[in-house]
């Protein structure tokens, strides 16, 4: 059986050699420059991420600085322990809060310098540094702040030893 040239399948057209090699770079621009754009695209989410985690962790322990404030408005000194009882409404471990130890709080009353006298829970960031929010005495006033966490663990390193108190295992 012979088949006929109308029934053989058809060979597809191929490209000329030039016009070929132009739609394979166009095909391999197109995919360098979506590459690019879902890299910048992706680094600035994570970026944001980021800087919103922080900005997060500083609001969480907002709350359980005020009764701290509280007390130094109505003392004029830093409270030698947590003052519980101003914070019922919001106990320091519902927002992760860690206060220093009494020995530091003697000496951070005297200091005359910012005194970290607090600590957050740890947050794992992705492109800054792992860290967490604190809690500074500076000028008769606890604000919130962020600090590294390699830079913590040596601060309050620092300032147990210049109280006078060993240095510990910190967070």
């Amino acid at each position: 059986m012979t088949i006929h040239r109308s029934q053989a399948a058809s060979t597809p057209a191929t490209l000329p050699i030039g016009r070929s090699r132009r739609v394979r770079s166009r095909v391999g621009r197109s995919l360098v420059f979506l590459s690019l754009g879902t890299a910048v695209l992706c680094t600035i989410v994570v970026w944001h991420r980021d800087a919103t985690f922080v900005i997060k962790s500083r609001d969480r322990i907002t709350p359980a600085i005020a009764p701290i404030n509280v007390y130094l408005s109505e003392h004029g000194v830093l409270p030698l322990v947590y003052p519980v009882a101003a914070a019922l409404d919001h106990p320091p471990a519902d927002h992760g809060f860690t206060y220093v130890e009494e020995p530091v709080v003697r000496w951070a009353r005297t200091a005359g310098r910012p005194v970290v006298v607090g600590w957050g829970k740890s947050a794992g960031l992705i492109v800054k540094p792992n860290g967490r929010a604190v809690a500074v005495l500076e000028n008769g006033v606890v604000r919130v702040d962020w600090m590294a966490g390699r830079d913590l663990g040596r601060v309050l390193d620092q300032q147990r030893e210049a109280a006078g108190f060993p240095a510990a295992n910190h967070p």
